[in-house]
């Protein structure tokens, strides 16, 4: 008893709270087969990339409404379309009343870069139902794609986590374009939530957790330079599949020239 008293006693103030915390975050982020717990840990996921996409599905909604977009459509565009950069630039593209094809082609070309993600995700889905790869790939965007790899590379996550994250925040992009579609009748600054600072920061938050040897950071920074040299070369809507083609082709020679 003494000793339990002398253990308890030599415990510095505080210290209980963050192992009871450090337990239950443990054990909320585990792989336990109890569905409750699998929808809080996908819901928990989305916790970093929800500030974001508050700030675009309120941009979104407020530029649709201000370019003369109807608020049943732009919320349709949001519920359906559900890819950020591409209602944004549909949203101009409609505006200055280009053909259905330049809008299609162009949104097809800001979503290749789809092909290449998918694909490199497809390969932990083979035990998916048609269907469940079909919702799964309606509902993928670049954060969600980023959140799973990540899952994927440390074990098999369940399902319900997977398609929790995905929902959760479709509904949440499709919710936040309603209020904006709503203000958008109002005089409100949306630069104040500063998006310009938000996109970037997800995305090197995203980035972090994938870089886990000297390697990777070289590709990274090969990716981020090819990006800046190619945009400046023109390569305009093309920018984003030509820099990951490239740097993808760069990461296969050297893994495989390491393995030589």
């Amino acid at each position: 008893m003494n000793g339990i008293q002398e253990v308890g006693g030599s415990t510095p103030p505080g210290s209980t709270k963050k192992l009871i915390l450090r337990f239950i975050l443990k054990f909320i982020l585990s792989d336990k087969n109890f569905w409750p717990i699998h929808i809080l840990n996908g819901f928990l996921l989305t916790l970093p990339i929800l500030l974001v996409y508050v700030a675009m599905g309120l941009s979104f909604g407020f530029l649709a409404i201000d370019n003369g977009i109807s608020p049943l459509n732009a919320i349709l565009m949001s519920l359906l379309i559900y890819a950020g950069t591409a209602q944004l630039v549909g949203i101009q593209l409609i505006v200055i009343e280009a053909s259905v094809f330049s809008i299609l082609l162009t949104t097809f070309i800001i979503n290749s870069r789809f092909f290449v993600m998918s694909s490199s995700i497809g390969r932990f889905l083979v035990k998916f139902k048609f269907y469940q790869r079909f919702l799964y790939a309606c509902q993928l965007t670049d954060a969600t794609f980023a959140i799973h790899t990540v899952r994927f590379s440390r074990f098999n996550p369940p399902k319900l986590e997977l398609f929790t994250t995905n929902i959760f925040g479709h509904v949440v992009w499709v919710i936040s374009t309603i209020v904006g579609v709503y203000l958008g009748g109002r005089d409100y600054n949306f630069d104040s939530l500063g998006i310009d600072f938000a996109m970037p920061a997800m995305f090197i938050g995203l980035l972090l957790p994938l870089v886990l040897t000297k390697i990777h950071l070289f590709i990274c920074i090969i990716a981020g330079l090819l990006t800046v040299i190619l945009f400046y070369f023109g390569f305009s809507y093309w920018t984003t599949l030509s820099a990951t083609i490239i740097t993808i082709l760069i990461g296969l020679y050297i893994d495989k020239w390491n393995k030589i």
